[in-house]
């Protein structure tokens, strides 16, 4: 190997090779620190967010630059237990949590108190109704308040987790530890550092009124809807899933037969270092352009769709991971993740996709296949409700209609208004087809180039 890669070798320790010979003069007056900025350097850390830096610098530096970002230590801050009154007025804005089985609320940045979920008096949660609630994820609020029998609907929130994604939909960590920089500890400490982080997330709307208006009138609000989603789940058809995890399961074993016999041999056809091994060492299949890993040559997809033709056992091998995806992912876990009334309970995210459209996990609800007929039979599990049915809408290349304003592009304006079908057009553009040559899966192929162009992809991205 070491002779094969003779040239490669010399190249990667030229490469690695730390150069003491370049012919740069080095001015000790600029390397010099004693005049270093060394708030201005703090807050360039937090700014991008080099976390574990900024702890570890000296304390005279730990003060940022950016005072609307600076949050007194939350273990710190005033807030204080008190017992809980005998007579609750909630009058204002008020933080709520739910921690150890109890209900936390602190009317103000100075206190807070607590009582036993059972215990709460139902006054209490009939002002609730009625007031401003602040929360760090206010759907969980309301999912762990339903674990404990109560369902109650708060007549305002703002959700600090919710408004710092869309004041930065680019930060990385938005924990409640992530927005106060550092790590919170306890009930009173969350409920002080939420004060914290809503007093300078008001000051950031009234510098983004924009924002603002899309977090109190379509962010906060849809909140409850996707908690109320989310609690009723959506139910599935067990037993059509089962039916298909038989047949599956048959097909699956039919295939793998199939390619055992291309090459009179048993393997893990799941196992990249396997396939590999029979792919380019015992069928011999060209390695030319086919990227090598540590142990063996790359066998995921792309390279599949470079050595499509080249044999039989290659749309073997797609099928059958085809078939094991939708039999493993879908057919075989729904089932289990279905509660007893057969209804799967997903997570709807608000801030987890940076172009602000819901995210679904656990399971993911979003990428059930489509494509193919077996997806499709898949998709058919998923049932109305009797005397139900489902509504589909969705709106017609919305983000690209956007982008065709914002941009001023007049043709491609035109093409809207003359009720074009933009992906179509571009797949005519693009594969030098008349338009209405153009196939699904090239019509497909530009709808992931213009969302792509839109949404940032590099050229690289693109050519792959």
């Amino acid at each position: 190997k070491l002779e094969a890669g003779r040239e490669l070798a010399f190249m990667t320790k030229e490469v690695g090779r730390i150069w003491t010979d370049v012919p740069v003069k080095l001015d000790w007056d600029v390397a010099d620190v004693d005049d270093t900025d060394l708030e201005k350097v703090a807050s360039i850390l937090k700014r991008l967010e080099f976390s574990s830096l900024v702890r570890r610098l000296p304390e005279y530096m730990q003060t940022p630059a950016d005072t609307s970002l600076h949050f007194e230590p939350a273990h710190e801050a005033s807030v204080k237990e008190q017992p809980w009154p005998d007579d609750l007025q909630i009058e204002g804005p008020v933080v709520v949590g739910v921690d150890g089985g109890k209900l936390w609320l602190s009317l103000n940045d100075t206190t807070a108190f607590a009582q036993d979920i059972g215990e709460v008096d139902a006054s209490t949660w009939r002002a609730l109704e009625f007031a401003k609630v602040i929360g760090y994820d206010i759907k969980d609020l309301y999912h762990r308040l339903d674990s404990a029998g109560v369902q109650v609907r708060f007549g305002e929130v703002h959700d600090v987790r919710q408004a710092a994604f869309l004041i930065d939909p680019l930060r990385r960590d938005r924990s409640l530890a992530g927005l106060i920089g550092e790590a919170v500890g306890g009930a009173v400490a969350e409920l002080a550092a939420t004060w914290q982080i809503y007093a300078w997330q008001i000051e950031a709307f009234d510098n983004l009124p924009q924002v603002a208006k899309v977090a109190r009138e379509l962010d906060f609000p849809v909140i409850w809807s996707l908690f109320q989603m989310e609690r009723r789940g959506i139910l599935i058809d067990i037993d059509q899933l089962k039916a298909m995890a038989d047949s599956l399961g048959e097909e699956l074993k039919k295939t793998e037969q199939q390619i055992y016999s291309l090459v009179d041999d048993e393997f893990n056809i799941a196992s990249p270092a396997q396939l590999s091994e029979v792919l380019f060492a015992k069928l011999g299949l060209p390695t030319t352009g086919i990227k090598r890993g540590k142990t063996a040559y790359s066998t995921d997809q792309k390279t599949l769709d470079k050595l499509r033709g080249q044999h039989p056992i290659i749309d073997l091998v797609e099928h059958s991971r085809e078939l094991a995806k939708l039999k493993n992912t879908y057919v075989d876990t729904l089932p289990i993740l279905a509660d007893g009334n057969s209804r799967v309970h997903t997570t709807f995210n608000q801030d987890v996709a940076a172009t602000g459209r819901l995210s679904s996990t656990d399971p993911n609800l979003q990428n059930i296949p489509i494509r193919s007929e077996m997806g499709r039979q898949i998709r058919r599990a998923f049932i109305p409700s009797p005397g139900k049915v489902f509504v589909s809408a969705d709106y017609s290349q919305f983000e690209l209609r956007l982008a065709a304003v914002l941009a001023n592009d007049k043709g491609l304006i035109d093409d809207f208004n003359g009720d074009v079908d933009i992906h179509a057009k571009t797949a005519s553009d693009v594969y030098g087809i008349p338009l209405e040559e153009v196939t699904k899966d090239q019509r497909r192929d530009a709808k992931v180039i213009n969302f792509g162009v839109l949404y940032g992809m590099s050229p690289h991205g693109l050519s792959a």
